[in-house]
């Protein structure tokens, strides 16, 4: 029932923790993104690794593409789909989703990066250039959200609804 007092429990519990999520975000990009990005420019910048990690959102995404690919196909030939791959379908999907919403994002956004990565893009570090420039489209301007971030949202939310006895894990 829409109206039950379990109903706007639920609702109530997830605008109050969507307001303390903004409140958490405004107070890491008052006070930490900056010294965050300083740091891991000065400490980790010489480590090859850091330097690929940025494309590994690209790859779950194109394993999305893939599981969707295997396995909607599977579901339309009339063969079910046991539970792990109706959870690795919804995972897919999911995915793939996040990744069209956060492309969509970026845009709404226009983040800058903290370091130049792309076409001499401005940056903190070179260039000091810091913000959001809200509708500025361009490989320079996205920065947020987070595309490993999405990613890692998209299939541990469905993972979590799925199988809550491993939440904690």
């Amino acid at each position: 029932m829409p109206n039950s007092p379990a109903a706007v429990s639920r609702v109530t519990a997830w605008l109050i923790a969507l307001l303390v999520t903004v409140v958490l975000v405004a107070v890491a990009y008052a006070w930490l993104d900056r010294p965050i990005a300083f740091f891991a420019h000065s400490e980790l910048a010489h480590n090859k690794l850091f330097g690929e990690l940025p494309k590994i959102s690209e790859w779950f995404t194109l394993i999305g593409v893939g599981v969707f690919a295997v396995l909607g196909l599977r579901g339309l030939t009339g063969w079910p789909l046991a539970r792990f791959e109706a959870v690795a379908l919804l995972c897919a999907l999911s995915l793939i989703t996040s990744a069209a919403v956060k492309n969509y994002l970026k845009f709404a956004f226009g983040r800058t990066w903290p370091e130049t990565w792309i076409n001499n893009n401005p940056s903190l570090i070179r260039d000091g250039v810091y913000g959001f420039h809200f509708f500025h489209g361009g490989r320079a301007y996205d920065a947020f959200p987070s595309g490993h971030t999405a990613a890692v949202c998209a299939a541990m939310a469905v993972l979590w609804m799925c199988y809550p006895r491993w939440r904690a894990v």
